[in-house]
């Protein structure tokens, strides 16, 4: 009984929460049910049980016009006419007192989640291309050769924007067509807020600046396929682990057709959710040559599945799957969404989870748009799904912890050269949205207005920072201050386009805010009476080009409690504001000056021109 409920809430906060495009119902109004098979039905008996020889993932070899690669079985490489084992010792899936479910969650002896061999990877990088490396490794290996470099023409670009994850739908997922353009959703509509008079792919599909959405769901083909094409789709299973590559291939063939069409020479994408996901391996594998031969020049990601999704590691074990074919939720997405997949099968670079090293994202323009709003909508913030599985007190939309949705770093090679010669890594802002809140939100939409359709980007960084009263504790007793030195300092910000977007637009757009309460807040420490550079980012985002200001709100706090980053001195609490800021930016370099008895600082506004 303890074990069913156990698994019943897990599946609960599951189904509560993560779908793309909302739970709904089936043709008699129940839920609709995809009970097809578990999550990867390749490694399980029929008891629903691991068998002792599969592996952690079932890896698939493709051949280069993207089809899987059957001349080798999938846990194999040849090397001098042998084959020669790739596979890793799977977890045992089962934890307690004595086993611990190390780096999972231990839910009544069920170990969901654990770790990976952590060093499977580890020769990746070292120059030397090992048998288990070919067509995996491409640092040591080699991959596609770039031929082009993206250039910026919003007149001559197709923007497509891609759906997320369905668990369960009006109808069945099986039904749609793939390869079709489909209607537009919230996020394109409020795209047009910001951008009007863009074409609608949907019912102008020559127009070479058209905006439309693709379908990469279901079993029919979109009329415009040919049967080659139908053919190489079809050898893709759209269930488990192969899924994922039927998807991105679906998306690219779209693409082509598109840019064939239309006379279009570049495509932007804006993705949600798993279609960030799709994104992700469609460049990283540089599908039909859209990434080596520069053609995509932009990419949004809003509440994207970048680096896979932390929540998806609950299915990591068997006998939960099992009983995840009796509840109404569409599992098989599930498999290939778990960071460790991202991680073997789309990073194949070098295996580093959240960095953009692969040479096919070179001279993109990348933004990244993450939601920290926890709470399901409608729930006046009580449920938070994913508050039972963060250990770490992460930000997190309810479905996607912040650290899912953005690259942390990026090769030098690859960052964006700027007009003035500066290198810039992707850009990212922060919206106070739950993941489905995301695409209408006013302030993501603006941004993502600007990023795909003007030329600017701004970079506002908090820099000389002079502290001379820390807030803190100096033996004695003080009961207004609690703690011991150093002083734990969190800048909070918000940043507004109002000031041009209510006027142009009658939209207000906050287009940026990061907070202690979401837990998106950057955090430094210093002594009383230091002074030094804090070198921390305030916002790094782009506007439009008619655009001359930009609001600034920032408070920077001493705080007692910030559990993400090991701070408890008190179980709650906003702390004390040591010196804050808040007007009227202009956009141009130049600095900005705090001053209190407590904190003196500098902020720098670093303007960019991209193209």
């Amino acid at each position: 009984m303890m074990r069913s409920r156990a698994v019943w809430l897990v599946l609960g906060v599951i189904g509560t929460t993560a779908c793309g495009d909302g739970v709904g119902s089936d043709d008699a109004g129940g839920a609709s049910l995809d009970a097809r098979a578990p999550m990867d039905v390749t490694h399980f008996d029929e008891d629903g049980d691991l068998r002792p020889d599969a592996r952690a993932f079932d890896t698939f070899f493709f051949s280069e016009e993207g089809n899987r690669d059957t001349s080798l079985p999938p846990d194999a490489a040849r090397a001098d006419d042998a084959f020669v084992s790739c596979s890793s010792e799977p977890p045992s899936y089962a934890c307690g007192a004595t086993e611990p479910c190390t780096g999972g969650t231990c839910i009544s002896s069920w170990c969901l989640g654990p770790d990976r061999d952590p060093e499977r990877w580890a020769s990746c990088g070292d120059g030397t291309c090992s048998p288990c490396e070919t067509d995996r490794c491409g640092i040591d290996c080699g991959g596609p050769t770039r031929t082009a470099s993206p250039t910026f023409d919003p007149s001559s670009t197709i923007t497509l924007k891609l759906h997320g994850l369905a668990v369960s739908t009006e109808g069945r997922i099986e039904d749609r067509v793939y390869g079709a353009a489909i209607a537009e959703s919230d996020l394109e509509a409020t795209l047009r807020v910001f951008e009007p008079g863009l074409p609608s792919g949907l019912t102008d599909p020559s127009a070479p600046n058209q905006l439309v959405a693709a379908e990469f769901y279901g079993r029919t083909a979109a009329a415009w396929m040919s049967p080659e094409q139908v053919a190489e789709v079809e050898s893709l299973s759209d269930e488990g682990p192969e899924a994922l590559h039927r998807y991105a291939l679906i998306v690219a063939m779209f693409l082509r057709d598109r840019l064939s069409r239309s006379g279009a020479t570049h495509v932007a994408i804006a993705c949600h959710s798993m279609g960030c996901h799709v994104t992700r391996y469609l460049v990283e594998h540089d599908l039909l040559g859209l990434a080596s031969e520069g053609r995509i020049a932009r990419i949004v990601l809003m509440a994207g599945v970048v680096n896979g999704a932390g929540m998806s590691e609950l299915f990591d074990n068997p006998s939960l799957r099992a009983y995840a074919e009796s509840a109404p939720i569409r599992t098989t997405d599930f498999v290939h969404m778990h960071p460790e997949f991202v991680r073997d099968e789309t990073a194949i670079w070098d295996h580093r989870l959240r960095e953009a090293n692969n040479p096919m994202w070179a001279g993109m323009i990348l933004h990244t748009i993450t939601g920290t709003d926890p709470a399901i909508a409608g729930s006046t913030g009580l449920l938070r799904p994913l508050e039972i599985i963060n250990p770490g007190s992460l930000a997190n939309d309810a479905i996607l912890f912040d650290q899912d949705t953005f690259f942390t770093s990026m090769a030098a090679s690859n960052q964006l050269l700027t007009t003035g010669g500066a290198r810039l890594s992707p850009g990212h802002t922060f919206v106070d949205a739950n993941h489905p809140s995301v695409e209408p939100n006013d302030g993501a939409a603006a941004t993502a207005a600007a990023m795909l359709f003007h030329h600017r980007r701004v970079t506002i960084t908090l820099r000389s920072v002079t502290l001379h009263d820390d807030h803190e504790r100096h033996g004695g007793f003080d009961p207004t201050t609690f703690g011991a030195p150093p002083a734990d300092l969190v800048p909070e910000v918000d940043v507004r386009f109002d000031r041009y977007t209510m006027p142009t637009f009658g939209r207000a757009a906050l287009v940026s805010t990061q907070s202690l309460s979401a837990r998106s807040a950057a955090f430094f420490q210093m002594e009383e009476d230091e002074t030094r550079d804090a070198d921390v980012v305030l916002f790094d985002g782009p506007v439009f080009d008619a655009q001359t200001e930009l609001d600034l709100t920032l408070a920077i706090r001493e705080v007692d409690s910030y559990p993400r980053y090991g701070i408890t001195e008190l179980p709650s609490g906003d702390g004390s504001v040591l010196a804050s800021f808040d007007g009227a930016v202009a956009i141009a370099d130049g600095e900005l000056t705090l001053s209190s008895e407590d904190l003196d600082a500098v902020v720098e506004v670093r303007v960019h021109t991209l193209y």
